[in-house]
Parts: C-alpha cells; structure tokens; sequence
C-alpha cells in the first residue's frame, strides 16, 4: 500500500507542478496520472480483498477510499466532482486521523467554490492535527476569503498571517510554508497597510522558500510546493529617497544582493518580483520575472518584467527632467522651501541607507499614478538647492501628495538604484 501511496501523492502533485505546457497538454498529463493512480488503487483493493477484505478494518477501508479519492482529484474535473467529496468525506468520517485526506477535501470543495464548507474543512483537520500542509492551505483560503466582500475582512487577513507564522515555526524547511507567509505579507501590505514592513518581510520569506526549493530536488528536478496564487499588491509614514544623476536607473542597498536565482516555482518568482519592484529593487524584480517567464510563459511575467524597466526608465528621466519643469514654474515650487526659516539637511548632506536624526525639506515636482500593485506613493521631489530625487512613502493614503505640496520627511533612508536593461527579443 505504501507504493500505492507514493504513486497517488506523486499524481496529485501534478496540478501543482506542471509548467510550461499548453493547457492541453497539461491536462492530458493530469489526465494518465490519474488513470494510473486510480489502477494502482484498484490493484491495492484487490490485493486487500484477497487477504479477507477491509469490512472488519475500519482504517483500512477509510485508507482505500481516501487513495481513490485523492486520486480521482487528480484532475480538475475529478477535484470538483461530486463522487470524488463523497469518497473523501467517507474516509474522514471512518477514520479522523487521514489528515491528508482531510486536506483533499478541503481542496476539493474549495474547487467547486463552496469556499466555507472548505474552511470548515481544514479547521477539522486542525482539530486532529496542527500541519504546516493544513495551515498554509486555510491561511490561502482566508487571504481569498478577506477580499470576497465590498471591503476587506480585516480580521480574516490577520488570521491568514497568523496562521502563515505558524506553519513556518512547524516546519522551517517548507518552501510551501514560507512562500505562504511571503504571500500573507504581501497580501497585508496591499488590502490594508500598506506598509515597508510587511513587503521587507514578504522579501525575506521569498529568500527562505528559494532556498528551501533548493534543498528539495528529486532526480534533478525542483519539487512543487504551492499552488498558483494571484499576485495581490499598499505602506508607515517612512521615506526612501533614490538619488537622481544617473542615466540609468537604479538597486537599493536596503536589501542585501542575491546570487544567482534557483529555478523552481514560477508563482514564487512572480510574487517575489512583485516585492522586489514594490521595494524599488528593480535589478533584482526584473531578473525573477525572467526566471518566472522561461518556466510558465502563460503567467504574464514578461510584461511585468517590461512594466518595471518601463517605470524605472520613467522615474530616471522625470529626476532629470526635474518633472518636466520649466525653470519659472520650477522656481515658483521651491520658493515655499527658500521661504522656511526652520534648519533643514539638504539631499546632498543624506549618506546611503538609514539617515536617523536627520529632516529633509522637500518640494513635490510630479507624483507618478498608482496602479493596482502599487499601493504607497511615489513622487518627483527637489530640495531647496534644486537637486531632484524620486520619493517613495509607504504607509500614505491613496493620492495624498499634490503637485506643490512641501514635504518634512524625517529619518530618511537613502537608496542608489541601478537596473539593467532587460534582454528584450521575446
């Protein structure tokens, strides 16, 4: 039976791992798995007959229905079918302790969009056992779920970290788990706070799940582990100033570099992008949505990968443009900074990274428009000596800086940013 087991639970993992295929494709291969673990089933129930049948093994026979179960769910078809709930619902009834099981079932249902009959379903796993698996299924769902309403369900999104938090202290070496709690973070920065914080450790949680992907390798070939999730993108009134006078644009020293990027789940390298664009690492972001697009070009990660040099090139040419400003036009918005009596630093006085203790005066030259990623503001800025640098404020409402707004921006964190062109021949 255990052979059994490992040939469903490698069918299973399919839905999951098959990139870079057309959806045919993928499908016609789902498709053999299944069949194939659907025979093995058969020839497991056969062999148990043979030794006197499961009638008197109650766990037995909650096992045999919970392998055919999961392995009718093997397709997308199977996993929002009626028989394939049926089998599953009967195994966990017969036997509580089929966490996996349980797990299936919730997936199942939340296949066919019976999203709380799914909820319920993995806090009943839950209450046989607290898995990583478990967890990083429900907080996905709750994140889902937090965003069904004409708002957002706040407590709903807390408890998607929460949860996220957990299954990374259960099980520190999943990368399932820590790209769960990168996409919490990353979920939280977008739907409420908008915050540096939660896109810093959105970062970290990415750099812990390509390096567990990195250690779970199989016959040369990265193990999934995370099902495909959208890519949700807003911020603590702390400022990053990126410096103008390069043609280019820019990497900030915020973050430590990375080496070279591992191949593996290419919704990791999408979201991670994502962060990366959002934390103005433009180098970094446009080398993941590469990465993304070689493993699953149907994800879209080519125009992301063009959007975030597209920006960059955009916010390199208004620093140097001063906002295309005319000289008059540029003078009458830093006349209210010449005008302050109050002791200010200048851009120039600002070292790279963190600037405690130290209050910039700065006049709005051009605030660029958000999008649906982007939730903080960014803006054109110059201070009273006429040096021009693009301003990134997280935690600030939705269109809250104007065009001539004078700006105190105090412990100011300094960032040089420099992006390499894109090869640009798909």
């Amino acid at each position: 039976m255990e052979d059994t087991q490992r040939l469903v639970d490698a069918a299973y993992a399919l839905h999951e791992s098959l990139y870079a295929q057309t959806e045919e494709a993928r499908a016609a291969s789902m498709q053999r798995a299944s069949e194939e673990a659907v025979a093995a089933v058969d020839a497991c129930e056969a062999a148990v007959e043979a030794e006197g049948g499961p009638a008197k093994d109650a766990p037995m026979q909650a096992r045999l229905w919970y392998l055919r179960g999961k392995s009718l769910a093997c397709t997308p078809v199977g996993r929002s079918s009626d028989a394939t709930i049926r089998l599953l619902s009967d195994a966990v009834k017969l036997d509580p302790a089929l966490t996996d099981a349980w797990d299936c079932l919730g997936e199942c249902f939340w296949s066919q969009g019976d999203l709380e009959a799914a909820r319920f379903t993995f806090l009943g796993a839950l209450e046989h056992a607290r898995t990583a698996t478990t967890l990083c299924h429900l907080s996905m769902l709750l994140r889902g779920m937090s965003r069904q309403g004409p708002g957002v369900n706040e407590a709903q999104l807390s408890e998607s970290v929460q949860l996220a938090k957990e299954a990374v202290r259960l099980n520190a070496t999943s990368a399932r788990a820590w790209c769960g709690l990168g996409n919490a973070h990353l979920a939280l920065y977008g739907s409420l706070t908008s915050s540096v914080d939660d896109l810093q450790m959105a970062h970290r949680a990415f750099v812990q799940a390509a390096k567990a992907i990195e250690l779970q390798v199989v016959d040369g070939q990265p193990q999934a582990f995370s099902p495909a999730e959208g890519h949700s993108a807003a911020p603590e009134a702390s400022g990053e100033v990126a410096p103008g006078g390069a043609s280019g644009s820019t990497v900030a020293a915020a973050l430590p570099p990375q080496a070279a990027l591992p191949a593996g789940d290419p919704d990791l390298h999408v979201n991670h992008g994502t962060v990366l664009a959002l934390l103005d690492q433009y180098d970094q972001a446009i080398k993941h949505f590469s990465v993304a697009h070689d493993l699953d070009p149907s994800l879209g990660a080519l125009s992301k990968r063009r959007a975030a040099w597209a920006h960059a090139g955009k916010v390199s040419e208004l620093i140097e443009t001063k906002g295309n400003h005319k000289p008059k036009r540029l003078a009458a918005l830093i006349a209210p900074l010449l005008a302050s009596p109050a002791p200010y630093h200048s851009l120039s006085q600002l070292q790279l990274g963190p600037n405690s203790a130290r209050t910039v005066h700065l006049a709005v030259l051009h605030v660029l428009p958000q999008d649906n990623s982007r939730c903080h503001e960014v803006a054109i800025v110059c201070d009273r000596s006429d040096q021009s640098v693009a301003l990134t404020l997280y935690s600030s409402r939705r269109n809250m800086l104007q065009v001539g707004d004078a700006l105190e921006i105090t412990d100011p964190t300094l960032l040089r940013v420099e992006v390499s062109s894109p090869d640009t021949t798909e």
